[in-house]
């Protein structure tokens, strides 16, 4: 878990963990230091997310490809890709690691955002 940690705090990768209960909600979240907040996850896990299938569905799908716009609240990420990894950690706790196959959604975001 440190090691996750430590990776995600060194803001070389766009991108975030975030661990959910087995209810679906929201226990911690941890993300690079610019991914702007319409690229936060929900309090409940995301429908279309493999932590979803996961969690919800009881289906280990595995890493891979999820759409971007699973991951984003706003329309930045539609027709984009991330790639996501679910699994279970500890107890009644998953974790799920997701990082941006095109950071361009997420640049575009903070540019619109600052005015730019």
């Amino acid at each position: 878990m440190m090691t996750m940690r430590r990776i995600i705090a060194s803001n070389h990768h766009m991108g975030h963990f975030v661990i959910y209960r087995k209810d679906g909600s929201r226990w911690l979240f941890s993300k690079n230091s610019s991914l702007p907040g319409c690229f936060y996850p929900e309090s409940t896990v995301p429908s279309g997310s493999k932590i979803y299938d996961l969690i919800v569905n009881e289906i280990d799908s595995g890493p891979g490809e999820v759409d971007g716009h699973v991951w984003c609240r706003e329309d930045w990420a539609d027709n984009s890709t991330v790639y996501e990894h679910a699994f279970h950690y500890h107890n009644d706790l998953f974790v799920s690691l997701v990082w941006w196959k095109d950071e361009e959604p997420i640049w575009q975001c903070m540019s619109n955002n600052e005015g730019l």
